[in-house]
């Protein structure tokens, strides 16, 4: 498996060139790929596949565009993420500089500290 992690648009029209330029560049045939449409929205589909089926597994899924690949060791976290389009939120800090203390973002807002 390829140390890095390469992420790129799906082609309109052709499927088929997203594994061919990797692999002629020495990407393994096997390694994890995903193609995730419509990515945090309530419309997300994403589909988990190696670099060799990512086109084939696309087109029975329909998967269009807007969409994204995502090729390599972070594609195989894929079934970490949440499915049906429900991202996680951020965990926000707020950062008082004056003590470098961190507190967790309230949901209403910004606390203030003293």
């Amino acid at each position: 498996m390829s140390s890095n992690t390469v992420a790129h648009d799906l082609p309109g029209g052709n499927l088929g060139g997203i594994a061919e330029a990797p692999i002629a560049g020495g990407r393994p045939a096997d390694e994890p790929a995903v193609a995730v449409q419509e990515g945090t929205t309530p419309r997300q589909r994403t589909v988990v596949a190696t670099l060799a089926t990512l086109a084939d597994r696309c087109r029975d899924a329909r998967i269009a565009n807007p969409a994204v690949a995502v090729i390599g060791p972070v594609a195989a976290l894929a079934s970490a993420v949440p499915a049906g389009g429900s991202p996680t939120r951020p965990r926000r800090r707020l950062i008082d500089h004056r003590s470098a203390r961190q507190e967790p973002a309230s949901p209403s807002g910004p606390r203030r500290t003293p």
